[in-house]
């Protein structure tokens, strides 16, 4: 993190924003003096891979501490708390929102500075952000369950009930996707993250962004592979992606594997 410049005069107020580049910037030396090893560029890339819109989700790949919550991360000075780390964080890649504090101009860009600092060293990169945009609101989910029992786990093979807001109408428009083992070898259904698991156009119900809505979807057969014995089950999660919003949105589960 580059040295704070801020000027502060008597009776100013301190910005949100500065206190938190000062936490940051206090973080980072105290893992440095804590004695992390040699620093070197600890990032290895992005997705997506060039540039992003301010208010999107922005993955960090590279050599990271784990627990992630061991990673310092911040992005054009403004420290990442490990807390909003997304799901799909791990070893390998840290998953976050980026924050609508950093101003772009409109029609234009903003070339700004990744950072990162752990027990293994520092790294940093230039990443370029784009204005953000005007979206309908990203969707929300409240509840997963088992269509047909209305209780977890969730079955491979059987329906399942997401019940969340802000998804679009029609249900079928939705992309629903089921992934296992996030940030190892991942295995999603299905494969292409353009497409969706089939989702019931006549069981979802798609209501106002104030109220409930629900979509019923087909979980996929689950093999030996992933889950070894029939009865048992393992953790995934669901990403549901409404169109024209900002980003998807990614709830864990437990999926049981029937056959």
């Amino acid at each position: 993190m580059a040295a704070i410049q801020d000027k502060v005069r008597p009776g100013d107020v301190i910005s949100s924003d500065l206190l938190n580049r000062i936490i940051g910037l206090l973080n980072e030396h105290d893992t440095l003096l804590a004695g992390s090893g040699p620093s070197g560029n600890l990032i290895t890339g992005f997705d997506p891979a060039s540039e992003q819109n301010v208010g999107k989700n922005l993955i960090v790949l590279g050599d990271f501490d784990f627990p992630i919550g061991s990673n310092n991360l911040s992005i054009d000075g403004i420290p990442i708390a490990p807390a909003s780390f997304l799901l799909g964080s791990s070893a390998s890649q840290l998953v976050f929102n980026i924050p609508i504090s950093i101003v772009v101009p409109p029609s234009g860009s903003k070339s700004v500075v990744v950072r990162v600092v752990n027990s293994k060293g520092t790294g940093e990169r230039n990443f370029l952000l784009k204005p953000q945009i005007a979206a309908p609101p990203d969707p929300t989910v409240s509840a997963i369950t088992d269509h047909g029992t209305n209780t977890t786990p969730l079955r491979s093979g059987q329906n399942a009930r997401i019940v969340g807001r802000n998804f679009a109408s029609p249900a079928t428009s939705n992309r629903v996707r089921l992934i296992f083992n996030v940030g190892q070898t991942q295995v999603a259904f299905p494969a292409n993250a353009g497409e969706s698991l089939v989702i019931d156009p006549v069981a979802s119900v798609i209501l106002p962004a104030s109220q409930d809505s629900t979509l019923v979807v087909m979980l996929p057969p689950i093999g030996a592979s992933l889950i070894p014995i029939v009865g048992q089950s393992a953790p995934g999660f669901v990403e549901i992606t409404a169109p024209g919003a900002n980003n998807p949105v990614t709830q864990g589960v437990q999926v049981r594997r029937m056959s």
